[in-house]
């Protein structure tokens, strides 16, 4: 269809979803754009139906898109998108399935395409009124399906990608097919879904959230007292793992999230022990009167040691540009003597400079407080290297006790809101 010919509304609408994708700060690629048809086509869009999916579907390819969405899902101001980005609301019988196939037999003679949710494939009964739509307007002539698979990363600052396939073999009638029948169906292949988990990453993820569950499972029978009961021997069920499965073939950017949010808990812990290690270690090494001592000279000393920062300022930036800062530890009488001489006389300089503003008392107090702040000044570094760290290493193993708490507290839900997913959801949404 040319560009002329695309409705007004829809170009309008088209315009406004991507206007509020972009205020929303996130960014729509279209992947494989050279696989979409210029003529008739069936979109076979690998997961469960969502206003929101058919609204990206239609924004972010150029030509126009007919989605096929369950009637339910256009009410209020869904209503209002749905009719200006041309969607057709389908029920599972009466009159109004009747329009709806009517509609998509125009769209077809339009040579228009038309998306359908379906995701099992081919075999699902939601695409149904695709395939009877296009035996009405080409009864001789096998309908050209795509599969099409999405992905909505759970950053914003991440884009939101849609993966255009290549075509699906005549010859090929069902839903996903398992590794070991990748071969033996044509066209098979090209329906698992290309964001999803490879085999391996699968595996090792239910591995992983089977820990998180045990973990879970052995601290809420811990804070239960006389409960004598272990975990050994408890296992993900085959309903669960079969739940992941189905998420990893339709949403594989929840399992994603769950990764991240897992590797991100066990990194938290990791840290927090090695946190709560060091300031194990540096308890025993300091007394009690040591580490009040540490925290009290901590405090009152930073006023001198800011003192000796602002007298210094000008000799470290001096030092710097004249690239004296480089390989300090090594024994360079050359470069070493460099140093002296500007130190001694930015030191010159400054006391000169005091002397003129101040007079020649205050200047004299200057020329001894120098060289007092410049050595307290490597004094209060070592102070905070050597003590204060470790003095700190408590609140931070607390902050991020808290943290870690938080973030497995968050994941749990994440995980428990995958497995309590409902099987019409997972499964997409029914035509009422």
């Amino acid at each position: 269809m040319a560009p002329s010919a695309i409705p007004i509304g829809y170009r309008l609408t088209r315009g406004a979803i991507r206007a509020g994708v972009e205020l929303c700060g996130r960014r729509v690629r279209l992947l494989g754009a050279d696989r979409v048809p210029q003529t008739a086509a069936i979109f076979l869009v690998l997961r469960p139906a969502r206003l929101l999916d058919a609204l990206i579907l239609s924004a972010v390819c150029e030509r126009p898109i007919r989605c096929v969405v369950p009637h339910g899902l256009l009410h209020g101001f869904g209503r209002i998108l749905g009719w200006g980005a041309g969607m057709i609301g389908d029920r599972k019988e009466g009159s109004e399935f009747h329009a709806a196939l009517r509609a998509c037999s125009e769209a077809v003679r339009a040579e228009e395409i038309v998306a359908v949710f379906a995701e099992s494939g081919t075999a699902d009964p939601a695409i149904d009124i695709a395939q009877e739509a296009w035996a009405n307007v080409f009864p001789e002539q096998d309908p050209v399906i795509l599969p099409v698979h999405a992905f909505w990363p759970a950053r914003r600052r991440d884009e939101i990608l849609v993966h255009v396939g290549d075509p699906l073999s005549p010859d090929y009638d069902g839903g996903p097919a398992s590794r070991e029948d990748e071969e033996s169906a044509p066209g098979a292949a090209r329906l698992q879904n290309v964001f999803a988990l490879d085999q391996d990453a699968f595996e090792l993820l239910l591995t992983d959230l089977q820990e998180a569950l045990l973990t879970r499972l052995e601290e809420d029978w811990g804070g239960r007292p006389h409960w004598k009961q272990k975990t050994e021997g408890f296992r993900l069920s085959a309903v669960a793992a079969r739940q992941l499965l189905r998420l990893n073939q339709t949403r594989p950017e929840y399992l994603a999230d769950l990764r991240g949010r897992f590797d991100a808990c066990r990194e938290l812990r990791r840290r927090l022990s090695l946190t709560r290690m060091l300031d194990d270690r540096g308890r025993q090494h300091l007394s009690s009167a040591q580490r009040t001592l540490a925290w009290i000279e901590t405090v009152a000393g930073m006023p001198l040691a800011l003192c000796g920062v602002v007298n210094h300022a000008a000799i470290a930036l001096l030092l710097y540009l004249f690239g004296l800062t480089r390989n300090v530890w090594q024994v360079q009488a050359g470069r070493w003597l460099a140093r002296a001489l500007v130190v001694l006389g930015c030191y010159a300089g400054q006391i000169a400079l005091v002397s003129h503003a101040l007079g020649r008392a205050a200047a004299g107090y200057y020329a001894v407080v120098l060289p007092v702040s410049a050595v307290y000044l490597w004094r209060y570094a070592w102070l905070l290297r050597r003590r204060t760290r470790v003095l700190l290493l408590g609140p931070r193993a607390r902050t991020l006790h808290r943290l870690a708490e938080n973030r497995w507290k968050l994941f749990l839900a994440k995980l428990d809101a995958a497995l309590a997913i409902p099987p019409e959801i997972a499964a997409g949404t029914p035509r009422s």
